[in-house]
């Protein structure tokens, strides 16, 4: 697995040693380290705290950083070096030298922002060690085949066990980039399907290894597909003949 690090963690990088190289493409990214996995590209933007993270949100960099982070990194995360602690009147602890005025409303809003609204993890570390060592656990975690969820896309939402046709057409289209269930449903119900069809027949289909006969002709006509192979494909224009009872 590549490994790039940010020319200025320095000590990260020296951390990590012979698995990692120093590289520019992590800021194209947000990020300050890069993990390249099979299952996609990994960022981590690395911020210590306070010095680093209360700095990065005067200036504006953690916010740009995350976006960057959120639109270009498949799993991304913002490892922050330090715990925040806070005085009986919710005010953070600040050093002598670092100005301003912060508080804890105001360090969780913005913990909060990066997590729900972006969709980054985030995740604390003791010191630069201590981050090292995490870094090598997530390498270690991606290199392992065994981690089998990683390869497995989680079932489609369902209101009952066993998810709706619909539920399970809606789902599909929102595997697409940009496609919310909003927008998955305004496609169904303008198509009435889902218009997305198999490229292969039935028959060719069953015959991929383990896939047995029923789950064939379940997925295949889920997506549109007509699963008796001896039945000609309904148009649209046939469906509409049908509604209205003509022959």
């Amino acid at each position: 697995m590549n490994v790039l690090v940010s020319p200025t963690d320095r000590d990260v990088l020296q951390g990590l040693g012979d698995i990692a190289i120093s590289s520019l493409i992590t800021e194209e990214h947000g990020a300050d380290v890069l993990l390249y996995t099979n299952q996609g590209l990994f960022g981590i933007q690395r911020k210590r705290f306070p010095e680093d993270f209360i700095s990065s949100m005067n200036d504006g960099r953690i916010s740009r950083e995350t976006s960057l982070l959120a639109r270009t990194c498949k799993f991304r995360m913002l490892m922050i070096e330090g715990q925040p602690k806070y005085y009986p009147d919710g005010n953070l602890v600040m050093p002598r030298k670092m100005p301003g005025h912060y508080t804890r409303k105001r360090i969780r809003g913005t913990i909060l922002n990066i997590k729900y609204v972006k969709g980054i993890d985030v995740d604390y570390t003791e010191s630069v060690t201590d981050t090292v060592e995490y870094i090598k656990e997530i390498v270690e975690f991606f290199t392992d085949t065994k981690h089998l969820g990683l390869y497995v896309r989680p079932s489609a939402p369902a209101e009952w066990i066993r998810p709706s046709a619909n539920e399970t057409l809606l789902w599909i289209l929102q595997g697409f980039s940009g496609v919310g269930p909003q927008l998955a449903d305004n496609i169904i119900k303008y198509f009435g399907e889902i218009p997305i069809k198999w490229t292969c027949s039935l028959e060719d289909l069953k015959k991929v290894p383990r896939l047995g006969s029923k789950v064939a002709e379940e997925i295949y006509g889920q997506l549109g597909s007509v699963v008796e192979t001896n039945k000609k494909e309904e148009t649209y224009t046939d469906k509409l003949n049908r509604f209205l009872g003509r022959k």
